[in-house]
């Protein structure tokens, strides 16, 4: 009968059907371990997770959205004093989210080719909806900075989200803020290091399909 360990190095081996048992449950018990950790739904920290809106992703290379659904926000291609552009996004598929819930659009800022920052553009009928349909994702808002106007905020690891929809407007919005991206241009801004080359849209001239 062989030796199942090596007596001097004490490393013990595993032979025969043990082995095999054991190669058949490592993957269900990562996947399991893993699935353990990931963020629940209606709560913060799934805020980070999904990371974004109706499949747009905060961080993400906005070529990898198709020039044709682009165009720049309010016909301008300057950049702010933060060295971003501001895209409008267009897809038919955004307009209705839910049966009692639609939005007027949606705008992408970015930072070089990398998204800052979505804006989500409804009617202020619709806000209590967003609000209730937020709450279901994210959780209770974690601030409200004034008790007697409808401004929320959820503030996640990596992902802040603030819902407006004032007495005072016609138009709410929904902005989900990329906290790394800031960050790095913070210290972009420190270092006076020139932004990445912003990506064109097909108005004028696209780069990317």
């Amino acid at each position: 009968m062989k030796e199942n360990f090596n007596r001097d190095n004490k490393v013990y081996c595993i032979r025969g059907p043990s082995l095999i048992l054991l190669v058949l449950i490592l993957p269900f018990a990562a996947l399991s371990q893993k699935q353990k950790y990931l963020p629940q739904k209606g709560t913060i920290d799934y805020l980070s997770y999904y990371n974004g809106f109706n499949g747009i992703f905060l961080g993400d290379s906005i070529t990898k959205i198709p020039s044709v659904k682009l165009k720049y926000m309010d016909g301008s291609s300057r950049t702010d004093e933060e060295g971003c552009l501001k895209y409008e996004y267009t897809d038919a598929t955004w307009e209705k989210l839910e049966d009692s819930l639609s939005i007027k659009g949606i705008g992408l800022r970015t930072w070089g080719d990398k998204i800052v920052n979505i804006y989500i553009f409804f009617a202020k009928k619709n806000g209590s909806a967003l609000l209730g349909s937020f709450m279901s994702d994210y959780g209770t808002f974690t601030y409200r900075p004034d008790d007697y106007k409808d401004i929320y905020g959820w503030d996640s690891e990596d992902v802040k989200l603030d819902l407006m929809y004032d007495l005072n407007v016609e138009t709410g919005v929904a902005i989900f803020t990329c906290k790394p991206m800031y960050k790095l241009m913070g210290l972009s801004k420190e270092k006076k290091l020139p932004a990445a080359e912003p990506v064109k849209t097909q108005t004028t001239g696209a780069v990317h399909q």
